[in-house]
Parts: structure tokens; sequence; C-alpha cells
């Protein structure tokens, strides 16, 4: 190709260009002239171009955002042009929208509704589009500020909207926060915090609240340092009980002691080494008796071995080894025994008979002298625990009552229930079998009907388990208790409520042997 036909071709391209630069410059100028647009829009109907290219164009997250938060279709529906036009930033098409908004036939298009706009404008993070959306306002005087858009900005942590919304908002929306500052302090945006103090926002103790359950050092720091915000008792105890120590550190100070005692057994109970130090140290919290027991309670030796080391022995009570007892912390236990002279209970070995800690049982039984009593072995058949049962009754002489054999009916513990018929005395009361088919156990019923005499209302069981629809539980009983006498009385109106001469199915059909 010559030189010559290569500029002439190169001229053909740049006249072109202009040529399409002229006519975009042109078209823009039509879109952003409300006069002409009226003057268009008298003559057709839909919406123009430059709206239909905006909605083909934009991505399905973008649509998303649009629709807002809403479920409803109608809802999503209303102002989404507008919200649509804001979410890609596209100025022009807005202004298209605000100018059609004007003429007659687009009045009541809820299409074109700028009611949340600006809020999604400040969810967007679209400080030019705000500033856009309020210079058309300016232009419509029916059209008022939203009143959510400093909580929003707040809630985002966005520092340039946040001025902007704080310059240009009347006062009293600007100053609506409705809890936002809260969720700011939580996630330690020590900047959004400052500047809200610094330009005369009440920082509430919620925010500090926030700030210490989120552990956010930064913003406590300088909430306690230049503001009148401190946290709850609640936050103290809970910061407490996380174990975390810098938001101690900067939280507890001139509290009640009331106060003090309920962080200091939080920390203990959740053997938070290093914050109970902290208190103990500067003897504060620790008037009470609870500080060692919750912290045998949970099972934290190192706490109790400290607490042994620092506290004074009107500290301790024998709620310490009793409470170990129950949750079966064998350690505690033992460094009581040997370093602690409160000793315990029976409510000691009672508990731990019913939880089934029989290395619990046998340590007490080997070093202490306080005992038990009978509901240890009534506990212990209630739970299913048989090597527990068998223990107490190889080794204590406390025994048993009637109880023991009729929980472990309820429970169906089988195991429980043939060993205490083999081996005690005590035997079950009535309800034992009543209470074994209320629950169902047809095995625990089944070995009643065989191996125990106690007089029980049969009548009233199998109408019971009638009533459930526990048919093999009707056939058991009526199969090993029931006479003709009691099948009579059974199909009375006054016993099932039902009509005289009804055949009544328990088995077999009434009136028959």
């Amino acid at each position: 190709m010559s030189a010559r036909h290569a500029a002439d071709r190169h001229g053909d391209a740049a006249a072109q260009t202009d040529g399409m630069r002229k006519n975009s410059d042109a078209a823009v100028s039509v879109l952003l002239d409300g006069g002409l647009i009226a003057h268009i829009t008298d003559f057709q109907s839909g919406y123009p171009y430059k709206v239909a290219a905006m909605v083909r164009s934009v991505a399905s997250q973008q649509l998303q955002h649009a629709r807002g938060w809403s479920n409803d279709t109608e809802e999503q529906r209303d102002g989404i042009l507008c919200r649509l036009a804001v979410e890609v930033s596209d100025t022009q098409t807005l202004r298209l929208l605000f100018e059609l908004k004007k003429q007659p036939q687009y009045e009541t298009d809820r299409l074109i509704n700028f009611t949340g706009t600006m809020s999604r404008a400040v969810w967007g993070r679209r400080t030019a589009m705000l500033e856009y959306l309020g210079e058309l306002k300016t232009g419509d005087s029916a059209w008022e500020w939203e009143p959510n858009l400093m909580t929003i900005a707040v809630y985002l942590g966005d520092i340039r909207m946040i001025k902007w919304l704080y310059e240009h908002l009347p006062r009293e929306l600007s100053a609506a926060l409705q809890g936002s500052v809260v969720i700011s302090a939580s996630r330690g945006e020590v900047e959004v915090i400052r500047w809200l103090h610094e330009h005369d926002y009440e920082i509430e103790g919620s925010a500090a609240d926030g700030a210490a359950s989120s552990g956010r050092v930064e913003v406590l720091t300088y909430l306690y340092q230049r503001t009148d915000a401190r946290c709850s008792s609640r936050a103290v105890c809970d910061a407490a009980a996380r174990g975390e120590l810098e938001v101690v550190r900067i939280i507890a100070l001139d509290l009640m002691e009331e106060t003090y005692e309920s962080a200091l057994s939080a920390a203990a109970s959740h053997g938070r080494l290093e914050v109970v130090k902290y208190f103990v140290e500067r003897g504060v919290g620790v008037a009470g008796t609870t500080l060692a027991v919750r912290a045998a309670w949970g099972g934290h030796l190192t706490v109790v071995q400290y607490l042994h080391e620092r506290l004074s022995d009107d500290r301790w009570t024998t709620d310490a080894m009793d409470g170990a007892t129950s949750n079966g912390h064998i350690d505690i236990i033992r460094f009581l025994c040997e370093h602690r002279s409160e000793g315990c209970t029976t409510s000691a070995m009672d508990d731990a008979a019913a939880h089934g800690h029989l290395d619990v049982i046998k340590l007490l039984h080997e070093n202490r002298v306080e005992g038990c009593t009978a509901d240890a072995m009534n506990k212990a058949a209630a739970g299913g625990h048989l090597k527990v049962v068998k223990f107490l009754h190889e080794h204590r002489a406390e025994g048993c009552t009637a109880r023991a054999m009729d929980d472990a009916a309820e429970g169906g513990y089988l195991d429980v229930i043939t060993f205490l018929h083999e081996n005690r005395s005590e035997g079950c009361t009535i309800g034992a079998l009543y209470r074994a088919a209320m629950k169902h156990h047809v095995h625990v019923v089944e070995f009643f009907c065989k191996h125990r005499s106690e007089d029980c209302d049969i009548g009233a069981v199998m109408v019971s388990a009638a009533s459930r629809g526990q048919a093999d539980m009707v056939e058991l009983l009526y199969k090993s208790f029931t006479t003709v006498s009691m099948l009579d009385e059974l199909v009375e109106p006054r016993s099932v409520g039902i009509e005289q001469n009804t055949s009544v199915q328990i088995g077999v059909e009434a009136g028959t042997t």
C-alpha cells in the first residue's frame, strides 16, 4: 500500500471517529435536555434506548443489589431502574430517568421511582453517585433525604461517605445512627469512632460492650481514654470468662466489688488462670467463698492450685469437693484430699453415683469418711450405672430404697433391675410396672410379670397402653394378668368411654376367655 493511500485511510478513520464523537455528544445533549425529552416522549411509549441498553448491560449481581433486601417482587420492582443506574454509576441514565419522571406518562411508573436510590448509593459506597443524587434533588422540592443514610455509612465504616453526609444532610438526619456505632466498635473501626466522637456524636456504653465482646483493644483504649462510654458488668464478666486479659486490664477499672467478684468467678469457672491472677494480685473480687468452688466444679486444676496458695482458709468450703465429684474431676478431688482439710459432704458420693463416676466413688470410699446416703444407689440405679450399684452394694452399708428399682424401671435398665431383684431386699412399689409400661419398656414389664408380685392396677395400665397404641404391651399384660372379671371391668363405659355391647380389641375380642 502506498503512503498516500495509507494517509487517506487514516484520515477517513479519524473523520469517522470524530463524527461518532460528535453524534455521541449530541445524543448526550438530547438526553440531558429536559425540554427535548418532553417533546420526544410525547410521541413514543416505553423507555428510551439508553435505559434499555443499561438494563441489558448489567451483571446479575448488580441486578440483585438493585432489587434490595425485600423478597416481595413488587417491592423489588419499585424504583429498580433508578437503583440500577446508581449501581452501575451511570449518571447520564440517572439524569434521563429523573427527567422522564417529570413527564405525565411516567409520573405513576413504579420502575422510575427514586425512593431508595440514596440508600443504594451509600450501600454501594458510591460517593460520586450520592453527590449526583444530591444535585438532582435540588431540582425537585418534593424529594427528601432518606432517613437512614448516616446509619448505613457508619455501619459500613466508610469515612468518606460519613463526612459527605455530615456536610450535606440536615442535622436531625446526620445525627441518627440507630445502633451502627456498636457494630463499628465491634469491628474495631477506631477511625470511625474517633471521627464521631470529635464531631460530638454520643458514644454510648453499648459501643464499649461491642468492642469488648470482639476483643477490640484499640477501640476500647480510645473509648476509656477519650469518652465516657463504659462497659457493663456483663461485658466485664464475659471478657474475664473468655480469658481476654488485655481487654480486662482496660475495662476492669473502678468497678463495684460485686462486679469484681462476678468477673473473677467467671474467669475461675472457665480456667482463665492469667485473669484470675490479675484480680487476685490486686486484691479485688476475692471476698466471697465461691471462687475455689467455681474452679473445682470446672475441673481447672491449675486454678485450684493457685487459689490454694493465695486464698485464706475462710474462702474454702466443702462445696469445692462436692462440685468436683459431681462432674467427675478426679484430679481435683485427689488434690483437695491431699492439700485441703475442708473435706466434703455425703452429697459428693451421692452425686458421683448419679453420674456414674465409679473411680471418684472409689477414691472417696478409700480416702474420706463422709460416706453417702441411700440416694447414692438410688441415683445410680436411675441412671443405669450397674457397676456403681454393684460397688455400693458390696462396699457400702447405706443400701437403697424401693425408689432404686422404680427409677430403673422407668429408665428401662433391666440389668440393674435384675441385680437389685437378686441381691437387695428393698424391692419396688406398685408404680414400677406402671412407669415401665408408660415408657414402653416391654422387656422390663415382662420381667415384672414373671418375677415381682407387687400389686398394681393392671386394668389402668392396660387402658393407658391401649390409648397409646401399644398393642404388644396390652397383649403382654393381658396374657400375664387378665381374668374374665377384670376384662369385664375394662369394657365398662366408665372405664374406656364406649357404648355398651361394643367389641373391644385388647389382644382378643371382649367377652372371650
